[in-house]
Formats: structure tokens, sequence, C-alpha cells
């Protein structure tokens, strides 16, 4: 981050000031273009600068080969006498007002290496999201090998998963996720006689930094919050700016993958550390046991786990940002969703098995969070986005 000139008083460098200088200075108006210095410049009297137009970054030193300070040029300011100083351009031109005394001397100190503009630029490309599907699998299932020219995104929700990369195996459980790259070729299978039920973004992403991908990674409770706020806006019908909220937020997640994994190997306090740890272990079990059993209350959690309604209360906030409650109809919608993908319920026996105590009441539910019913809903082979 960079500070503006013009929010510095004075410091060891420069004075902000009124105006751009004494009128007996001699003024010349320079354009700006360079995004490189190779040199810097000294006065052995004071000269003025004045942002004119476009955005100039200045670049400070006592000393020629010294540590550099770095300022937005914004309005005037008085260089002191013997800073070493020059300025590069931000914005593609800019073109500042430069005043010096005609009695003045200038001194130029070549650099030992150049010092550059490093403009705050895209490195990860999230262009366009093409599908997002939930999957439900049952044993044996075995989807063959395949490669495409998109990057798919696989969240295991439920039960576990086996996929081959490239010819190596990978075991993905609960809450484990797996990026495949372009053009990769992968198959996936569920092996254990029990229901998986999977996430499965497709996407147009330019990311060549390896290490996103060939590796499963272990969600956090805050990268489980991510993903439930993305399939909820996905799911939300005339949502503004719905498109690019969705992009966003896909974005934020895959590189929180990275970042989040990074961060757990660094050691704070042994005491936050293991408290941070116990707390993530039990919301994740009281989540894990929401998943089971959908018509649970919150009261039914302080029972079974031995923890106040408060401490149910304030981990879901700190974890997932709403109350136990609401997260707990999100999770009944999203089971009677998966529900729905399985031809062999009726929206009745759905509604009892999403934990609700009527169809009426489901279908209510159901409309009021999507904004069409559970029966329009079913005719959907997937939801797209």
């Amino acid at each position: 981050m960079f500070t503006k000139t013009s929010a510095i008083a004075q410091n060891s460098y420069f004075k902000s000031v009124a105006s751009s200088g004494p009128k007996s200075y001699a003024k010349k108006i320079v354009d700006v273009d360079n995004k490189a210095i190779n040199y810097l410049f000294s006065y052995d009297r004071p000269v003025f600068l004045t942002a004119k137009s476009g955005i100039t970054m200045l670049a400070v030193a006592q000393e020629p080969d010294g540590r550099f300070e770095k300022f937005m040029l914004h309005g005037s300011i008085k260089i002191n006498p013997h800073v070493y100083f020059n300025i590069i351009s931000v914005s593609d031109e800019s073109q500042v007002i430069f005043k010096q005394s005609v009695a003045s001397k200038i001194s130029k100190h070549p650099l030992t290496a150049s010092l550059e503009w490093q403009s705050i630029e895209q490195q990860v490309q999230i262009d366009e999201i093409f599908t997002l599907y939930y999957q439900v699998k049952k044993a044996p299932y075995h989807f063959p090998t395949e490669s495409h020219n998109y990057c798919e995104l696989t969240i295991v929700e439920q039960g576990s998963l086996e996929t081959t990369v490239d010819g190596i195996s990978y075991h993905l459980e609960r809450n484990d996720a797996i990026l495949y790259q372009r053009n990769q070729s992968h198959s996936q299978s569920v092996v254990v006689d029990k229901t998986t039920t999977y996430i499965t973004i497709l996407f147009n992403m330019t990311l060549l930094d390896t290490q996103f991908f060939d590796r499963v990674f272990h969600l956090t409770q805050g990268q489980i919050a991510q993903l439930e706020t993305f399939v909820r806006i996905s799911e939300e019908e005339n949502k503004p700016y719905k498109n690019d909220l969705l992009l966003g937020h896909l974005k934020l997640f895959i590189l929180s993958l990275i970042f989040e994994s990074s961060s757990q190997t660094e050691q704070s306090s042994p005491i936050s550390s293991m408290k941070e740890k116990y707390d993530q272990d039990i919301f994740q079990k009281l989540t894990a046991y929401i998943k089971e059993k959908p018509d649970i209350r919150v009261a039914d959690l302080s029972e079974t786990f031995g923890i106040s309604r408060s401490n149910i209360q304030t981990l879901f906030q700190r974890f997932m940002g709403m109350a136990p409650h609401t997260y707990i109809g999100q999770q009944r919608l999203k089971q009677a969703k998966i529900l729905m993908r399985d031809s062999s319920y009726s929206l009745a026996e759905i509604a009892v098995l999403s934990g609700y105590s009527s169809l009426p009441a489901f279908s209510r539910a159901f409309k009021t969070t999507f904004g069409y019913s559970p029966s329009q809903y079913s005719k959907k082979l997937y939801k797209q986005i």
C-alpha cells in the first residue's frame, strides 16, 4: 500500500506545499511514460514537483545506494536538498510540473539495479463458469478416463471418492477437494458401499502454478463457508451482479486452497492454535451431525454434544457467519435437492427425509428460498449457473 505525498505534512525527504514553487524558479512540464528508473537525481537546492495529470510514483532515498521509499505524487511537494529521487509513471503516461532554482546544481547517480513499477495484475483469471452440479453416486460407480479443455473442481460433501489423475491415484473423503487442470486425464470412482455426494464445477481458468494441482486439499471451516456461499448465490434468482459474484467467490476459494494450507503450517502460540483446532473439530462434528440428521434442532445439538446453545451460536457465527437454525434450514434444502436426483423418492418422502413435518411446509420453505417449487426443480437434470 502506498501513501500519497499530500497525506504527509513533512518528512526527511520532502514537505507538502500549497503552490508549485516560487515564480523565480525555472519551470518545465515533464512527460513521464517510463516504467523503470536506472538512476537518481540530487539537487543542492530545493526542487518542487506538482502532479499535473495521470498517476506518478516518487522514489526517494537518503543515499544513492540506500533503501528506497515510495510515494504517490499528489498535489505539490518541496524536495529537500541532497535527497536522491526519481519518478515513474504508474498510469500509461503522466505529467509533472518541475521547478528548480536557476542556480541549483544537479548530480546524477546510476543504480546498481533498476527500480521497476510492479503493476497489480491478475495472475489467476477465471473467465467463465460453465456449470455447477451435485452428483450422488453409489458403489459400484466408475466414470471412465476423460480430458477436456477446461478446469474442473470436485469437492466431496459426503462419503468417499477415488480419482486417478494422469495415472496417479488419489483418495478423497468428506470435505476434500481436488482441482483438475485443462486437458488432464482423470477418472472418478465410488468403491465403498456408501452413498457419495460431491460437487463438480466446470470453468475456464488461466493458472499455471503447479501447486494448485495433483494434490488433495482438506477444506477448513472457512473454505466450507465460502463454498456454501458460492452454491447459495448460484441458486438465487435475479440476484444483481450474480455472475460477477460467482466468478469472484470461485477465484477466492481457489486461491484459499493454497493460502489456507500454507497458513496451517505457520505456528502461532501453542495455546491459541490448540484452541483453534479444538473449535474447528467441534464445529466439524456439529455440521456433520446436522447433515446426517436434517430434522435436528439447536436444542438437540446442545444436549447431544454437551455444549451450551450460546456457544453453538458463537461457533456458527464465527465459522459460517449465520445462526445455527439458518444453517440447519439450508442443509435441509440441500439434502432435499440431492434426494430429488434419485427418482425413487416422492416429494412427500423427500420432505420427511429432509426433516420437514409435511410436504406443504417443505414446499413453502423451498419456494421461499429458491423462487420455484420443488416439483419445478425436480424436473431439472442439474442446476446450471
